[in-house]
C-alpha cells in the first residue's frame, strides 16, 4: 500500500507554488530565511529549491504568529528583497508584519516587497507575522482550506536566493463521510484531515535528536459499524525513527507494513494511537521529517465500488545550522 510519492505531493507543490526557478550561477549575494512558529527554534533550508516550510493549526477564526530572519550568508554587507504574499489558491488571510515595533504591511501592500536595511555578513532582520483566515470564505476544493503564505528572497537585483512557507492549517470538521476518516494533531493543535485530504500537523521546530508526539484517529463515519485498516509511509528512513502505539500495545511494525486494522468500529466512532517522530540527526536531504499516514475501508468484495481512502500527513521541522 506505499503511497510515499504521494506522501510528499501536497507538501512540496504547495510550497512550491510561485516558487522561482533556481538561478542557474550564484548570486554575487546569497541569504537564508529562518522561519518558525511555535517555540524558540527556527527552520531554514539549504536548498532554494525546497523552501523551508512550518505550520500551525488553529480554529478558523483564530490569529496564528510566525517569525521570520533574513540572514545575510554573503561576504559582504547587503540589502535584499522580501515578496510576501498569500496564494490564491487556498483560503485568503489577513496578514500584519512588523520590524521590531515599526508596521511594515503598508510597504508590501504598496510595493509588493519590503527591502531590507543594509545587512552585514552574518547580521539579519527579523519580521514578525501575524495571519487570520478569512472566517466566511469556503474554497472550491475542500482540500484547499488552509492558508499558505510565501515568503521569498531577492537580491536587490531581482534574483531569487531563498525561500520560506507558513502554513495556517484549519482545525477539522468533528465528521466526516466516509468510512475510513484519518485525522491527525500534534501536541494541544486542534484535529486536522478527515475529508481535507492532505491535511498535515507539524510539531514545533526540533534539534538534532529531538522528537514530537502525534495523535492519529481512525473514524467511521458511515452508518454501519466497520474497521479501518491502516498503514504509514516515513520520508527519508535513514533519519527518522517513528514508534506507534495503541494504548500500551506496541503496533509500529503492523502500521509500516499496511496490516493494522482497527477494532470494529459503532457510527461515528473512532480509535486513536500515537505516534512518535524522532530525528536522529543525519541529513535528511529536507529541511523537515515526515510520515503519511492512510486510512482505507473495507475492499468490496465484487471489486465494484473503490476502497475508501484518506491520508493526512505528520512532519517535524528540522533546526537551522
Amino acid at each position: 500500500m506505499s503511497m510515499l510519492p504521494r506522501a510528499l505531493a501536497f507538501l512540496l507543490s504547495c510550497c512550491l507554488v510561485g516558487l522561482p526557478a533556481a538561478p542557474a550561477s550564484a548570486a554575487d549575494d546569497s541569504a537564508r530565511i529562518l522561519i518558525k512558529g511555535k517555540g524558540s527554534r527556527f527552520t531554514a533550508s539549504s536548498n532554494p529549491s525546497v523552501p523551508a516550510a512550518i505550520a500551525t493549526a488553529i480554529p478558523r477564526s483564530k490569529p496564528v504568529k510566525y517569525t521570520a530572519r533574513v540572514l545575510n550568508t554573503g561576504d559582504d554587507p547587503a540589502r535584499f528583497k522580501v515578496d510576501l504574499f498569500t496564494d490564491p489558491l487556498f483560503i485568503p488571510a489577513t496578514q500584519t508584519v512588523k520590524v521590531g515595533k515599526v508596521d511594515i504591511t503598508a510597504e508590501f501592500e504598496d510595493s509588493g516587497v519590503y527591502t531590507t536595511p543594509i545587512l552585514a555578513p552574518g547580521d539579519y532582520v527579523e519580521l514578525d507575522l501575524r495571519v487570520t483566515p478569512d472566517p466566511d470564505f469556503v474554497p472550491d476544493n475542500p482540500n484547499y482550506s488552509l492558508v499558505l503564505t510565501g515568503l521569498l528572497v531577492y537580491s536587490t537585483d531581482s534574483e531569487y536566493l531563498t525561500g520560506g512557507a507558513l502554513y495556517t492549517m484549519l482545525k477539522a470538521p468533528a465528521h466526516g463521510t466516509s468510512g475510513a476518516e484519518i485525522y491527525v494533531r500534534q501536541g494541544s493543535q486542534p484535529y486536522v484531515g478527515g475529508e481535507i485530504l492532505g491535511g498535515f500537523a507539524m510539531s514545533p521546530v526540533v534539534s538534532a535528536g529531538g522528537s514530537a508526539s502525534f495523535k492519529a484517529k481512525f473514524q467511521n463515519d458511515t452508518a454501519e459499524t466497520q474497521q479501518i485498516i491502516g498503514d504509514i509511509d516515513v520520508l527519508a528512513v535513514d533519519c527518522t525513527e517513528l514508534t506507534a502505539k495503541r494504548g500500551s500495545a506496541d503496533v509500529t511494525e503492523v502500521l509500516m507494513e499496511g496490516d493494522y486494522v482497527t477494532e470494529e468500529l459503532a457510527p461515528g466512532k473512532s480509535e486513536t494511537i500515537k505516534i512518535v517522530l524522532r530525528w536522529n540527526g543525519e541529513d535528511c536531504g529536507y529541511p523537515y521529517v515526515a510520515a503519511q499516514i492512510h486510512a482505507y475501508g473495507p475492499e468490496d468484495p465484487d471489486g465494484i465500488d473503490e476502497q475508501e481512502y484518506h491520508y493526512a500527513l505528520i512532519a517535524l521541522p528540522l533546526e537551522a545550522e
